[in-house]
């Protein structure tokens, strides 16, 4: 990998390290690449307005109010997985429902959806992917926010309609 494409996947990962809110500082997640086996962590997150940022980014992912979010997401899912598991499947059989990464990922034979929490918010957001005719797949970005949908008010009814509509769009040739 040349250096430049090394130095771009480093602030990549670093933004992603910051908003998991498991690491304090810039100075925590350069280390983590350190040992990781990224040579240019230092040098790429070396400047202060970079330093800045992500210090930012670490303070914020780590604030109460964000905790707070992450924990009523995680709780989202775990019912939104019980939920698809008990329904979804047997309705749709080539759908596989399962969460990767903090995302709930509904996923058929030639399209899926990857539901995830919008950052700093409750709200939920959708990407989706799709397979051409030549094999490859394809990505809508950025993710779009699902209507009706913030995490603070959102019932089991509305997860289940939500994970069915899915399920039944990815179920789709």
């Amino acid at each position: 990998m040349k250096k430049s494409e090394s130095i771009t996947e480093i602030n990549k990962l670093a933004d992603e390290y910051a908003r998991t809110g498991d690491f304090k500082d810039c100075l925590s997640i350069e280390h983590r690449l350190g040992y990781e086996g990224h040579p240019y962590a230092q040098e790429a997150l070396g400047d202060s307005f970079t330093r800045e940022q992500i210090n930012e980014i670490c303070k914020l992912a780590r604030s109460p109010e964000e905790v707070a979010r992450r924990i009523d997401f995680g709780d989202w899912l775990d019912i939104a997985i019980q939920l698809a598991k008990s329904v979804a499947q047997d309705q749709f059989p080539g759908v596989q429902i399962f969460v990767h990464e903090k995302i709930l990922i509904v996923k058929g034979p030639t399209r899926s959806f990857k539901i995830k929490r919008k950052d700093w918010s409750n709200d939920l957001e959708v990407g989706s992917s799709w397979e051409e005719r030549d094999g490859r797949w394809l990505s809508s970005e950025p993710y779009n926010q699902i209507p009706n949908s913030n995490l603070k008010g959102i019932t089991s009814k509305r997860t289940m309609e939500l994970v069915m509509e899915f399920a039944e769009r990815a179920a789709k040739v």
